[in-house]
């Protein structure tokens, strides 16, 4: 893959393994949603059958990590309990020869796939919660994925996959996007494609990011999704980085630095990204799984499908 060129490990291109490793930051407080994540991890909080973080850590074993680091903070500990084996309820599940439950209860990940915890001690952004990880990281490439964001309607870890294999391709950092309305890029990283347009799927070449541009100042209609599979030396730029609003350390700002010493690109995700920090981003997260996943009776589908297309406009008024 890419040779982190900062420090001085000795690797070369060629001893550069694959990425097996995705930190996933979720030592947040979940204020969006309120009152529901009072005493709840957001992560936790169901969409259909599943718990969002579920869903985000399938995602990264489908495109083939091995090793999956959750950031918490004190009061999370469920986070990686979710992810643990639990005998006592294997036990009572087996007793009772409800083997389905226990299936999906005791293979939540592969035999092969560890998932461990790094707590980060103070509120200080997304980017310091990457920085906590970079004694458990070392110095490969690693993958961050957001964990209230879902890839919707592609395969389970298709764009991941595809950045991943795109980046031993083009030694190259990867950033998902997604194409989003003007009115809306304020409130997402943007990055600059030096005018270069993209389809879903396609690949081009980072010029510069900003982290929620003025209205009308973004630099292209490409925002940052949440995904991302970046080279050692983001940890580097990370302890250089200034604090910003509320004193948090901001990644989009370090991988701005990197891009002076690497090169980034940038991948048009595929699926459809659902913020499920909002309630209406959970609640269709929730429709979309229930729908999506085929188990729900001929009956319950028809009950969803015309309570979708009722017109609701009398009761919002």
């Amino acid at each position: 893959m890419f040779a982190d060129t900062n420090k001085n490990t000795g690797a070369s291109d060629s001893m550069i393994r694959a990425v097996k490793k995705a930190v996933i930051p979720a030592a947040g407080w979940g204020t969006g949603l309120l009152p529901l994540t009072k005493a709840v991890p957001k992560e936790l909080l169901p969409v259909f059958r599943k718990p969002v973080i579920q869903y985000v850590v399938e995602e990264a074993v489908a495109a083939g990590i091995e090793e999956i680091i959750i950031v918490t903070r004190r009061g999370k500990h469920t986070l990686v309990d979710h992810f643990d084996r639990d005998a006592e309820l294997e036990a009572l599940l087996q007793g009772r020869d409800q083997q389905a439950l226990l299936n999906q209860v005791k293979h939540i990940v592969p035999a092969h796939v560890s998932v461990l915890a790094v707590r980060q001690r103070s509120p200080m952004g997304l980017g310091d919660a990457v920085l906590c990880c970079e004694s458990v990281v070392g110095d490969q490439p690693f993958a961050i994925l957001l964990p209230d964001v879902l890839m919707q309607g592609a395969r389970p870890g298709e764009d991941l996959r595809h950045m991943i294999n795109r980046s031993v391709e083009a030694s190259s950092g990867q950033v998902l996007v997604q194409a989003v309305p003007e009115d809306r890029l304020h409130r997402y990283g943007v990055v600059n494609t030096a005018g270069v347009d993209m389809e879903p799927g396609g690949v081009t070449t980072i010029t510069g990011l900003i982290e929620k541009p003025a209205p009308g100042q973004a630099p292209s209609r490409f925002a940052i999704c949440g995904r991302y599979v970046l080279p050692a030396g983001i940890f580097d730029a990370l302890r250089t980085a200034q604090p910003g609003v509320h004193g948090e350390v901001q990644l989009t700002d370090a991988m701005a630095t990197l891009l002076e010493r690497q090169p980034l690109e940038a991948c048009h995700a595929l699926a459809d990204t659902v913020d499920c920090g909002t309630f209406e981003g959970l609640l269709l997260a929730g429709v979309f799984s229930a729908l999506e996943s085929g188990t729900l009776s001929a009956a319950g589908t028809r009950a969803l499908h015309e309570l979708i297309s009722r017109d609701w406009r009398s009761h919002a008024d």
